[in-house]
């Protein structure tokens, strides 16, 4: 699934699936980190809401 980045005169914006964040438990009121990460596929973005637990193993190349 593809979404495009749109940008206004101050910020990005990326539309969400509804259905990925109805599935998550998600609202208007969750607040939500976004982290770097490299993956096999290239750079990108990881979304995790503040009550998940999220062990991580960085590694620096």
């Amino acid at each position: 699934m593809e979404r495009k980045i749109t940008k206004n005169k101050h910020q990005y914006k990326l539309s969400l699936p509804i259905d990925i964040v109805r599935n998550l438990d998600w609202d208007e009121n969750t607040k939500v980190r976004c982290l770097e990460v490299a993956t096999a596929m290239g750079k990108g973005i990881l979304l995790v809401d503040k009550k998940s637990i999220l062990k991580l193993e960085i590694k620096d190349e």
